[in-house]
């Protein structure tokens, strides 16, 4: 008797739990599942767990955990947070490289004694069907996610972090959109110098998130008064610094692993004594890095976190007090997100600086930390193989802390976005 794939629907969105289970087993048979996939760069990657039908020769995924294989607990989506890079010796970083919104297949198969009973192909995607983007290059450089046909929208700028371009920022906003937003994952450099942008982080004018902003206050289809920020380390401590200087009313700001104050600017294999960010054509006061230090693409984040302890405990109180990021001026909700075990700066330590500045100063609106102990600073989407930036963090604990810290955003935004 061969075992059947049952998989509830074959197009899922990222973000969802799957619901897998199988039947047709004899009572207690052992057999093994696995998952393959391709990132965006074709590398194969796998994962697979060891089940025990039970007395009715039925395994469910959402009940049953594994007996063996790349993840313990039970878990519907075990599957796909846990795959791991099939490459001996990878060309490129041994990480899940998703640089693109296209959706990617998973391949499952049931193996009884090495020998496969059944196979289900299903699409992961981070767009639904209803989604539509656009590309813009005037004023700023972004890609705008809107459900199709939809009026008084909500909508956020998404910024990522010092990868540079649209990591992280495009993925982000294209699944927003699926949640009904209109989501503008927003460029402001690209080390390749792709669309004209500076190649180096280095004096980013904010008047740049304030085209941006103009432009979504002035779009048909979008509620200007529901309009707020998401960015990630370089760009949460963007969200913070631009939200603390404009005029403009912002719904709701969102900062995973965000940094307390402005720091140097990074610049590949050259320490440029400069600010990160400039606004009314002056540089804003910075934290300067160690002397000596040199970025390069492939930096260990250990030696990241190095850097910024080393100019946090270097600086002296006055610059320190000159680049600190002047929260009690933003005048909304705010969600702070932190891991306890970053290795590229200590976010932790800066969430509590930021919410205890806010509380000294009697800041009016909602603030909320919440913090990962188990966690390092590589926040991404859930159910995707996560991104390990720390010898102290595990796969099991970052896929934990992505669906955690994903399902609060989720309910920050639906509490203060669609009021």
């Amino acid at each position: 008797m061969k075992g059947k794939i049952n998989i509830s629907s074959k197009y899922n969105m990222i973000d969802d739990k799957l619901q897998i289970s199988i039947n047709g087993l004899q009572p207690f048979q052992e057999i093994k599942l696995e998952a393959e996939a391709k990132d965006d760069m074709g590398r194969n990657w796998m994962a697979f767990g060891i089940f025990v039908a039970d007395e009715e020769g039925n395994i469910d995924l959402s009940k049953d955990r594994p007996t063996n294989g790349s993840y313990r607990d039970c878990d519907p989506s075990g599957l796909l947070w846990s795959m791991t890079l099939q490459e001996k010796a990878p060309s490129y970083p041994p990480m899940f490289l998703k640089m693109s919104t296209s959706s990617h297949e998973v391949t499952f198969r049931l193996l009884y004694e090495g020998i496969i009973q059944d196979e289900e192909v299903i699409d992961v995607n981070f767009t639904d069907i209803d989604t539509e983007m656009i590309t813009l290059d005037k004023n700023f450089i972004g890609k705008l996610f809107t459900p199709k046909e939809k009026n008084n929208l909500p909508a956020l700028i998404v910024l990522g972090g010092s990868s540079g371009g649209f990591m992280w920022s495009e993925q982000i906003a294209a699944l927003l959109s699926s949640r009904g937003y209109a989501a503008l994952a927003l460029s402001y450099f690209d080390y390749q110098g792709n669309y004209g942008l500076p190649n180096e982080l280095i004096e980013i004018p904010l008047e740049y998130i304030e085209n941006a902003l103009e432009y979504l206050s002035n779009h048909q289809a979008i509620n200007s008064n529901k309009i707020g920020m998401i960015g990630i380390s370089k760009g949460a401590e963007l969200s913070l610094l631009f939200s603390s200087l404009t005029s403009q009313q912002l719904a709701a700001v969102i900062g995973y692993v965000p940094s307390s104050h402005v720091f140097q600017g990074i610049s590949m294999g050259d320490n440029k004594a400069k600010s990160s960010w400039t606004y009314k054509e002056e540089p804003l006061s910075y934290i300067n890095y160690p002397k000596g230090v040199v970025f390069t693409m492939d930096m260990n984040a250990s030696t990241l976190c190095n850097i910024h302890e080393r100019a946090l405990q270097e600086v002296d109180s006055e610059q320190m007090k000159a680049a600190e990021i002047k929260v009690e001026n933003i005048n909304c909700p705010l969600l702070l997100i932190s891991g306890e075990k970053d290795a590229t700066w200590p976010s932790y330590k800066m969430c509590k600086a930021i919410t205890k500045s806010l509380k000294d100063n009697k800041h009016s609106n909602k603030v909320e930390h919440i913090n990962f102990p188990a966690m390092g600073h590589a926040f991404f989407i859930p159910n995707l193989p996560p991104i390990i930036d720390s010898p102290l963090v595990t796969a099991q604990d970052a896929a934990k802390a992505n669906r955690e810290a994903w399902n609060s955003v989720l309910q920050f935004l639906d509490q203060y976005m669609n009021e």
